[in-house]
């Protein structure tokens, strides 16, 4: 019969099995003590995504918009990488109610495929245009067009037609139907009077096209890659002209509001004091089990087991219990923080991928090795004679 190999875990898992009623507490301790470490990323990654998702909402996908593109300027960027992205879309007029304040008026733009993916319409109500004669307008656009209007109802509105970079003289008036109204972008974007008039807010359907007599004038919507970053601004020394026409959308990789931010900050603390609370939950319990298991340290010791063995064999039994307890304390954190977060935050969502339960996983682990560490060093001390005399027999002789 082959005889087993005698390794640490194989000690550490006989340990666990013949105390598991001694272990209840201690799992109980780890199980919370990963609960609130692991709900520590949780919060952070659900802060972080939900943070990219209002920024796609609030600017959309791309990085650059430019209102007068020529392609032959952009084939030397493009060869050079600077752009991941360029979707682009045909400006076929621009649409106002007010002679008198135009700035409240919009290009009207038809977008093609790529564009609008990287414009990313999100609709209050309605939906993208369809056909022809069909218009989707940003409702803050809609409120300053001085327009009520809902979803399916014909709205008027004058409009000069587009011809290349300037706009034919003549002002038309031109019905649509209203297909939807859009959640704002060009709102949250404009820094300036001339990024207001630059940027579109308003979508027609792709069987849509300029009035004769007019020409359309291409817009583009570019994704930067990092060298792009940099290189776009000898790009615009080159061309002065250019960056009159071009808005930078300025996405930021961690953005929330004050009050989320401080709902947030106030989450964490409130997690972290339980982290730690719980961790010492972790420190009492492992002093307590290796107190009452000194004999069996000192025979450890006695039969040569040096310092450094008795440190890893305990470590190993920590890090055991961490991996069983993974799992649950995994899940229970996972849908709490869920909850906590549908249910506090506005628009705020919490899906956590495998590599944010992977990090969980790991970080807990390590909260549980960190606070077994102090015990588990004291424990490696002992010396033989401390370990195997018994106290409360020598008094009572």
């Amino acid at each position: 019969m082959k005889k087993k190999k005698l390794t640490f875990n194989a000690l550490a898992l006989g340990n666990i099995k013949h105390r598991k009623k001694r272990y209840v507490l201690m799992v109980l301790g780890i199980v919370l003590s990963m609960v609130f470490s692991s709900s520590i990323i949780y919060f952070v990654f659900s802060a972080y995504t939900t943070s990219q998702a209002q920024n796609k909402a609030d600017r959309g996908l791309y990085d650059m918009m430019c209102a007068d593109y020529d392609e032959a300027v952009f084939d030397d960027s493009k060869k050079s990488d600077m752009f991941e992205t360029i979707g682009t879309g045909s400006v076929v007029g621009f649409a106002f109610t007010d002679p008198e304040n135009k700035l409240d008026g919009t290009s009207v733009v038809r977008l093609d495929k790529v564009s609008k993916e990287l414009v990313n319409p999100l609709f209050i109500s309605g939906a993208y245009p369809q056909k022809k004669g069909e218009i989707a307008i940003e409702q803050t656009t809609l409120l300053q067009l001085g327009i009520a209007a809902k979803p399916g109802d014909k709205i008027t509105l004058d409009f000069q037609v587009q011809n290349d970079d300037e706009l034919m003289p003549e002002v038309k008036t031109k019905t649509y139907v209203l297909s939807g109204i859009l959640r704002d972008k060009r709102a949250n974007i404009a820094t300036s009077f001339d990024d207001k008039q630059n940027i579109p807010s308003a979508f027609v359907s792709e069987y849509e096209y300029v009035d004769l007599g007019g020409k359309e004038n291409k817009i583009c919507y570019t994704e930067l890659t990092d060298k792009g970053y940099n290189d776009i601004w000898g790009m615009f020394s080159d061309i002065p002209t250019l960056s009159s026409y071009c808005v930078f959308t300025f996405n930021e990789e961690f953005a929330l509001n004050v009050d989320e931010s401080m709902s947030l900050v106030y989450i964490l603390i409130i997690v972290a004091v339980l982290l730690i609370a719980s961790s010492m939950g972790i420190i009492n319990a492992f002093t307590t089990n290796l107190k009452e298991r000194k004999k069996q340290i000192g025979l450890y010791r006695a039969v040569g087991a040096t310092k450094k063995q008795i440190f890893t064999l305990f470590m190993r039994e920590a890090v055991l219990l961490g991996v069983v307890c993974t799992p649950v304390s995994l899940l229970v954190s996972y849908f709490g923080v869920k909850v906590i977060v549908n249910n506090i935050f506005d628009e705020a969502f919490f899906e956590a991928n495998i590599w944010v339960l992977l990090l969980c996983g790991a970080f807990s682990i390590l909260c549980v090795v960190l606070a077994s560490f102090i015990p588990l060093l004291a424990a490696s001390r002992v010396t033989p004679m401390q370990a195997i005399r018994n106290i409360e027999t020598a008094r009572k002789l």
